[in-house]
């Protein structure tokens, strides 16, 4: 079982649902967000910067602890603003160590449900300019997200940018773990989704 470990960031805000985050202001500080039995944990960094930058962890070791929140070196050096948000495969199962964001049973796809999340905590920033970052299945997933902001700019460090191309991961296990999918009919039905 991968262990949860959010001590490196302080006391943060527990929200009991999606609306209670998107119904606060969002200020600096690690941010939780109840979905069932699943936390999905957001770090904000405002730094007064009118420069944004969302940023996409790579796959994580057997032994990572969730949440996974990175880039904060990278904003803190660039003097830009933060939004990390940790993927939701990791708080939802330990049998993977990578998720490319694509989503997990308890919230679907997870770009459909996380987009208002991303605008209501870039608006709350007052940015001007948004980056989006991530390298390899982090860089999948800036690149994925960067359709639901057209004027962002997108910086990816060896990108996956196709997971139907070799080396070819293995989805059946992704979606057998993510999504409880059973049998050939589910996996070929949610493969094509």
């Amino acid at each position: 079982m991968r262990v949860r470990d959010t001590h490196r960031w302080g006391i943060g805000k527990l929200y009991p649902s999606k609306r209670e985050f998107l119904d606060s202001s969002v200020s600096s500080g690690l941010h939780t967000i109840q979905a069932g039995n699943l936390h999905l944990d957001i770090l904000v960094r405002n730094r007064g910067s009118s420069t944004t930058l969302i940023f996409f962890h790579a796959s994580v070791t057997k032994s990572s602890t969730f949440p996974v929140l990175v880039g904060d070196g990278l904003a803190e050096a660039a003097n830009a603003n933060l939004i990390s948000i940790s993927g939701p495969t990791l708080a939802y199962t330990d049998k993977l160590r990578l998720g490319w964001y694509i989503g997990v049973k308890p919230l679907g796809s997870f770009p459909n449900y996380a987009k208002s999340l991303f605008h209501h905590a870039v608006e709350s920033l007052n940015t001007k300019r948004l980056i989006l970052a991530g390298s390899s299945g982090g860089g999948y997933a800036a690149v994925n997200f960067s359709r639901f902001f057209s004027d962002a700019a997108v910086l990816c460090i060896n990108p996956r940018l196709n997971l139907a191309t070799r080396p070819t991961p293995n989805l059946g296990e992704f979606l057998v773990h993510a999504y409880r999918a059973s049998g050939r009919t589910q996996i070929s039905r949610l493969k094509a989704t």
